[in-house]
């Protein structure tokens, strides 16, 4: 995984008063929070490569996510992140028949869910 790393920046008359950086569980919590939108694509993209899981879990939950976002995290490492995915809408209108193939044998409950 990418060294991605989030900031919170508060802001007083157009200048940078703090900048603290968040924890994984912070970032969870934004992600898991963020509207399940085309206007969040870039927030969805940039988390899906945090080095945290539980980051990926949240994002790989969301149904409208990129095409981009979508293949990055079908190819993840973790079983809860693809266990998400597998669930999802975006993911669902978008799966090949090699990419299920290869999921199907990784995990009973991510075969269960794709049949």
């Amino acid at each position: 995984m990418s060294n991605i790393e989030f900031y919170v920046v508060a802001m007083q008359d157009g200048k940078e008063v703090l900048k603290k950086k968040l924890s994984y569980e912070a970032v969870s919590n934004v992600v898991s929070n963020a509207s399940d939108g085309s206007e969040n694509d870039d927030l969805f993209a940039v988390a899906s490569k945090h080095a945290s899981s539980n980051v990926r879990e949240q994002v790989a939950y969301k149904d409208h996510l990129s095409d981009e976002t979508v293949e990055h995290l079908s190819d993840d490492k973790s079983i809860a992140v693809l266990r998400n995915l597998v669930r999802s809408q975006k993911f669902k209108e978008t799966a090949n028949t090699e990419k299920l193939k290869s999921l199907i044998s990784l995990d009973v409950e991510i075969a269960s869910t794709i049949a």
